[in-house]
């Protein structure tokens, strides 16, 4: 009998000490999480360059066209508005011409070219063609260390 108080407590207290561990990991992992900066988000958890940006110029931001947000940004920021064409990241923008290794796009800003390769995934929204010129893209690049910008993805909108 004293062995069976003894094993329900020794259970009852390794029940417990799990639960405390595992509580204290979510807490952990929750506060080591960043939150990403975006639309609606508070300055405080703004990252990048809009970190800079004061509530009031990103309410601003929310309600300019592309044209006036490019300007906006070329004049904060300078001639290489960060994210831009020139280091790669997210582009989109009409396609004007397609090649066997590349895809020039048509950007707010003027003309990119984007290299592809076997690599680069071409995929279609609902609805949308071929990848032709005239064509509305979203791509996905990195830039090399000679500056040259290769697509990872390609998602053809309409």
């Amino acid at each position: 009998m004293c062995n069976m108080k003894k094993t329900i407590v020794f259970v009852a207290a390794a029940v417990l000490l799990v639960a405390v561990g595992f509580a204290g990991g979510l807490f952990y992992q929750k506060s080591q999480t960043p939150s990403v900066g975006g639309p609606g988000d508070s300055e405080a958890n703004a990252r990048g360059p809009m970190a800079s940006l004061t509530s009031e110029e990103r309410s601003q931001l929310q309600t300019m066209t592309e044209e006036e947000r490019q300007q906006f940004l070329q004049k904060k920021f300078g001639a290489a508005v960060p994210g831009g064409p020139m280091r790669g990241g997210n582009l989109e923008g009409d396609v004007v011409e397609v090649a066997d290794d590349a895809v020039t796009l048509k950007l707010s800003s003027g003309t990119q070219t984007v290299y592809i390769d076997q690599d680069t995934v071409i995929a279609k929204a609902d609805g949308a063609g071929d990848l032709t010129a005239g064509a509305t893209v979203m791509v996905f690049s990195t830039p090399s260390a000679d500056g040259v910008n290769t697509a990872s993805c390609i998602v053809v909108e309409k």
